[in-house]
């Protein structure tokens, strides 16, 4: 199956040309050959290690750790990329867990702030008593409007 073009290989993997190319420059793929007209050609192992990362990244792993677990998967380590894996996966599954209970934790508050407004409606300015501001209740939630987790 060698001699594939890029837009072979973007058709087979689901990955754009340009994705390609940029997974090619910071070497996640290795170069490939070239036709005598120079456009790119892969092989079969080319598809499959685009397949490796898009099951990886499927996973929600960065491409520095898609990238050293190819090194594994590369020197046909099966045991060593397994292990890896693992660990990395335990670190995402933890943080997954932990941005459920703080998705959790804003659900119910987003509850309470819809049930307080969906009460009276009073007929003076906005302030504390009208439900409009949001009731924090502690430091630890403060967390939860921030949007980027500072």
């Amino acid at each position: 199956m060698d001699g594939l073009t890029i837009s072979d290989v973007a058709a087979a993997t689901g990955f754009t040309a340009s994705t390609i190319r940029y997974y090619e420059r910071i070497g996640l793929l290795p170069p490939p050959g070239r036709s005598a007209s120079g456009y790119r050609l892969y092989g079969a192992d080319a598809l499959e290690r685009l397949r490796f990362v898009a099951r990886a990244k499927r996973l929600g792993l960065a491409l520095d750790e898609v990238a050293e677990l190819l090194r594994y998967w590369s020197d046909g380590a099966c045991s060593t990329t397994r292990e890896r894996l693992q660990l990395l996966l335990a670190d995402k599954l933890k943080e997954v867990r932990r941005r459920i209970d703080d998705l959790t934790m804003l659900g119910g508050q987003l509850e309470e702030a819809y049930g307080r407004l969906a009460g009276h409606t009073p007929q003076t300015r906005c302030g504390p008593a009208c439900g409009c501001p949001p009731d924090v209740h502690s430091d630890e939630e403060l967390h939860l409007l921030d949007p980027f987790g500072a």
